[in-house]
């Protein structure tokens, strides 16, 4: 995920973390949902031999980035 974020690359997952303002020797760190990978919805939606080609290659994209270890 950190390889992701230094070149921009979009993920599914975000994650943060920070100093505790109430105790700077503590951590905080969240996990959440991160934003969608391809441009725009209609990448998602539209039905054509072109987006459905893209989807296609996405989801097999996206499974072999999960498949990755960390």
């Amino acid at each position: 995920m950190a390889h992701a974020w230094f070149t921009g690359a979009t993920s599914p997952i975000s994650g943060g973390g920070w100093f505790n303002r109430l105790d700077p020797n503590q951590y905080e760190m969240s996990i959440g949902a991160g934003g969608l990978g391809l441009p725009d919805r209609s990448y998602y939606l539209e039905d054509s031999e072109r987006f459905i080609n893209i989807r296609s290659a996405y989801v097999e994209h996206v499974a072999q980035m999960l498949a990755r270890p960390f």
